[in-house]
């Protein structure tokens, strides 16, 4: 019966900061209070130091398949480098090869590229890209297994998964039947496939012009869609990696109308802009969405603090600089790593420079991704009964970014020199240390498939 006493340490939740104990005892959180002992197992002396919720980050990407390559990071060395950020939990997702494929197969699919290779807890998200009736069918049996959120895209017609508007209407209205959500890639694809033809025709193949041709009423309008198919078949929504100042206008007009309608974004949004794209190194910043203005950075932080924005996450899609290598933008692969510097980058950003607080904080990154993907109260909070999943948090460690330092298996960061003040210090998987100063102590074969609930935006609160 393993045993570990957290002493001294001050508890964010998202309501309060207390000074307490914790008792962990067989995985769980046991007991919280003052002056706890414990005669056998490990004691941490915490003074002075946060004591978070195992960080959750609901939306990344290991061992993907893009534009002819896989992504730098696998699940071992995702997760690995999750853990030693903080972060206790990931959700990846499962595509489907085809339109035909069941989505039942997808997801054992996936499972098996993840069987103890995982070193923190995961679940999955499930792309649907038909509104086929064997595919939604499915639905009820992925829900019943644990899988209860559903990726869509606007876009990526020639890739093959983007969904019409007849498939968002009879997907939403399945969810809405058997109490599955829906989270969103919304991008108007003809327009942004007109201007990216028309820029590439231009000979205007540089990094920015992949930003010029997702402009931002790109994704505003993709927005006010879905939204709208939300509305009509009473189905809650929720938009990933919300990127512009219009989609979080639409987003903020929708939900003070009562509309059941909720958003991401991720670091690369709140921190960098679309200057990045220009010169020799712009290939490295190509996502999508693209890199935006600094007005659509100011809104979004404004967002959060507002509560119009729910959750952060990284949208980590991570490749090497050859990877990114390619003679116009419409090769380049999207994506950025992410998943290491998640915490101590929203930390120094956002609650040093008062954009939110620490309880805020907890609620973007514990929290409300714990409640809204049905993983609330097992994972999220720091609770009695809960999963004894917790980081221990030095508010005044002082860390420059080299990406030679983190774990994420890229030769390069986005980030790189930045100064950070604020870091995990120890990292805690259901009791487990798999974290500490700078060292990983974890295990591939530690982290398990979480089966989850339906979310709370079902009742559309949270």
């Amino acid at each position: 019966m393993k045993k570990l006493l957290i002493k001294n340490g001050n508890i964010v939740n998202s309501e309060k900061i207390e000074k307490a104990d914790i008792l962990i005892e067989n995985e769980k959180i046991k007991e919280i209070g003052e002056d706890l002992a414990l005669r056998e197992g490990e004691i941490i002396d915490a003074e002075g130091n946060y004591i978070f919720p195992g960080i959750i980050d609901s939306h990344v990407h290991f061992q993907l398949p893009v534009k002819g390559t896989i992504t730098a990071d696998d699940f071992y060395t995702g997760t690995k480098a999750a853990a030693c950020g903080g972060v206790t939990t990931i959700i990846d997702f499962a595509h489907p090869e085809n339109k035909n494929e069941s989505l039942l197969e997808a997801i054992e699919k996936r499972k098996a590229e993840a069987k103890e290779n995982v070193c923190v807890d995961y679940s999955l998200h499930t792309a649907i890209i038909s509104s086929d009736n064997n595919i939604l069918g499915e639905i009820p049996e992925l829900i019943n297994n644990g899988i209860t959120s559903f990726k869509l895209y606007t876009t990526y017609r020639e890739e093959g998964i983007m969904v019409d508007d007849a498939d968002l209407f009879f997907i939403m209205k399945k969810m809405t039947e058997f109490g599955g959500l829906p989270v969103v890639h919304a991008e108007n694809n003809f327009l942004l496939e007109k201007l990216r033809t028309k820029y590439l025709n231009s000979g205007n193949t540089q990094a920015i012009y992949h930003a010029k041709s997702r402009p931002d009423f790109v994704e505003d309008e993709a927005i006010r869609r879905v939204i709208y198919f939300a509305d009509i078949t009473n189905c809650p929504l929720l938009i990933f990696h919300l990127s512009t100042k219009k989609g979080l206008s639409s987003l903020t007009s929708a939900k003070k109308k009562g509309k059941n309608v909720w958003a991401e974004t991720c670091p690369h949004y709140l921190l960098l802009n679309e200057n990045r794209l220009k010169g020799k190194e712009g290939n490295r910043f190509i996502m999508s969405p693209p890199l935006r203005t600094d007005e659509d950075k100011n809104a979004l932080w404004h967002g959060l603090k507002r509560g119009d924005i729910s959750v952060i996450s990284t949208d980590h899609c991570s490749f090497n600089l050859k990877q990114k290598l390619a003679s116009d933008f419409s090769k380049v692969p999207s994506g950025l790593p992410g998943v290491e510097t998640l915490l101590p980058l929203i930390y120094t950003h956002g609650v040093l420079k008062k954009r939110i607080t620490t309880n805020n904080l907890v609620e973007v990154l514990c929290e409300n991704p714990a409640k809204i993907y049905g993983l609330f109260p097992r994972k999220g909070t720091i609770s009695i009964g809960s999963d004894a999943d917790i980081v221990i948090f030095d508010p005044k460690l002082e860390v420059t970014i080299n990406y030679k330092n983190l774990n994420m298996n890229v030769d390069w960061s986005p980030y790189q020199d930045w100064k950070l003040v604020g870091y995990p210090i120890y990292t805690i998987l259901r009791g487990n240390i798999i974290y500490k100063y700078g060292k990983f102590y974890g295990d591939k074969r530690l982290g398990k498939f979480i089966h989850r609930t339906k979310s709370c935006l079902l009742k559309n609160k949270l």
